[in-house]
């Protein structure tokens, strides 16, 4: 087999009852052409067994075997075995989308990156309450778009400020010649190893890109280190993280938002290993007496005064908790006081509105009767013209009959002279 494009590095430690299923993702990928470097971490179970029949069945598959030494040690392992151009880090109970390669190799390519991020999506075994895994999505959600090609410290600012930002190597393919430059590495023996590998790499990296692609599963399950109670050895991480980022930081120039930035991240480490510490049994707290002097006046520094603040912290909670009830209760009858008022206002409202319609309807009705009064003494006014005309129509009436009158009179008169004329002839 020549050299392969991608090598896929997955650390293994007691995870029988998940490596086909991961594997299997593996193998089944529309790009073939990949090595997959399995290092057994002293497993107890069968996993060894299991790897052992995979890489003498698949040539792709090559197995180391170590004893116990955490999985920082196991993927630099792989590291240094991997003989592919590109490197992506995969747990023993997660699994990848049957084109995850294809997609980040020719991302990766294309646009000459040293690193390339995309999105996962949680998932739970049986037993893993269901607003668990609902959580881990929201937090590993992306929700703003990053569509650019990005130096490490740039993207690695913005995705903090929006709130975007998470450290998991399995979200991520790397370039392996950046990584023998930058000379980066697993811290070994910490948990929380992804922060500080992850803060390093982006500082230093001067091509990323993040892509809104699923390309990971992630498996949520009882007894991982993701799920599990937290011990001394989870704040212990977070102050190795701490300390180390601290270092690093000092040793790569940023600008003054940057610096602003990245120091916000160191602080949520300090913050984390605080809030931890305070919460662990006295047996556990007792395990930083086995720290170096230096490392424990640092670690003191690092977690100082962390019991009374979280006492102070309960005790204002608690105050808090009375003025939230003192609050409500007044709130409650501000609200009651409100309604009142509204209800008052909305009745005045109503009686005004209705006083409006009242006065609208009584101005209507005026302009009504007064139009009845306007039209009565126009009627009357015809009235009185009528009257007259009657009047002066009887008054040429009898002026007409009296002439009439006189008519047939002086017709009378003419008859009787002219029966006399007739008379007087006769006699004549």
């Amino acid at each position: 087999m020549g050299i392969p494009k991608v090598s896929v590095i997955i650390p293994v430690y007691n995870a029988q009852n998940y490596l086909s299923e991961c594997i299997d993702s593996v193998l089944r990928q529309t790009m073939q052409d990949f090595e997959v470097i399995c290092i057994d971490d002293g497993s107890s179970d069968d996993s060894y067994s299991i790897l052992k029949k995979y890489a003498e069945t698949e040539e792709r598959v090559v197995l180391f075997s170590q004893t116990n030494q955490g999985v920082s040690t196991a993927r630099n392992v792989g590291i240094d075995k991997a003989r592919s151009e590109y490197i992506y880090f995969l747990d023993s109970d997660d699994y990848i989308e049957p084109n995850m390669l294809e997609i980040a190799y020719k991302e990766m390519e294309s646009k000459s990156l040293d690193i390339l991020y995309f999105e996962t999506f949680a998932f739970g075994e049986e037993g893993i309450p269901q607003n668990i895994v609902d959580d881990k999505n929201k937090y590993y959600a992306v929700k703003f778009d990053y569509n650019a090609v990005y130096g490490g410290k740039e993207l690695l600012c913005k995705m903090r400020v929006n709130y975007d930002y998470s450290c998991s190597v399995w979200k991520q393919m790397i370039r392996k010649s950046f990584l023998f430059e930058s000379q980066v590495r697993f811290y070994q023996g910490i948990i929380h190893e992804d922060e500080l590998y992850t803060l390093q790499t982006m500082l230093l990296a001067r091509r990323v890109e993040f892509i809104h692609r699923v390309l990971h599963h992630r498996r949520l399950r009882a007894n991982s280190i993701m799920t599990r109670s937290i011990g001394f050895d989870s704040v212990f991480g977070y102050f190795v993280c701490l300390k180390e980022a601290y270092r690093f930081l000092l040793q790569n120039e940023c600008t003054e938002n940057e610096l602003s930035s990245l120091l916000s991240l160191l602080r949520s480490f300090s913050v984390n290993a605080r809030n931890q510490y305070g919460r662990l049994s006295e047996q556990e707290q007792k395990k930083r007496n086995m720290l170096s002097e230096n490392d424990k006046f640092l670690f003191n520094l690092a977690i100082a005064d962390s019991l009374d603040l979280i006492k102070q912290r309960d005790k204002v909670t608690g105050e808090k908790q009375n003025l939230v009830r003192d609050r409500d209760a007044i709130a409650k009858k501000l609200i009651e006081k409100e309604n009142s008022f509204v209800m008052i206002e909305q009745a005045k409202a109503d009686v005004a509105r209705k006083l409006a319609e009242t006065e609208q309807k009584t101005v209507k009705a005026e302009q009504e009767k007064a139009d009845v009064v306007k039209k009565l003494a126009e009627t009357e006014q015809k009235a009185v013209k009528a009257e007259q005309a009657k009047a002066d129509v009887a008054r040429k009436l009898a002026e007409a009959e009296q002439k009439a009158e006189k008519v047939e009179q002086e017709k009378a008169d003419i008859a009787k002279k002219l029966t006399e004329t007739e008379q007087k002839a006769v006699k004549a």
